[in-house]
């Protein structure tokens, strides 16, 4: 697994194969925007196991969702 450290108002992009987390470490409250184009009609969630990431569930009805 790799792991990034992105600080205040730093940026990451990256293509449609790219599976991630996003975690905050620190003590303090963090915000984080997803942004996709074109919008998104569904996500995929994944978990980790010892084979590697399974997909546990696909989210199709979210708040905002086209």
């Amino acid at each position: 697994m790799h792991r990034q450290r992105l600080v205040r108002s730093e940026g990451k992009s990256f293509g449609p194969d790219y599976v991630h987390s996003v975690a905050n470490s620190e003590q303090t409250v963090a915000t984080s925007v997803h942004a996709y184009s074109p919008p998104l009609t569904s996500m995929n969630l994944y978990q980790a196991s010892p084979g590697g990431l399974v997909l546990s569930r696909v989210e199709t009805d979210w708040e905002g969702a086209p």
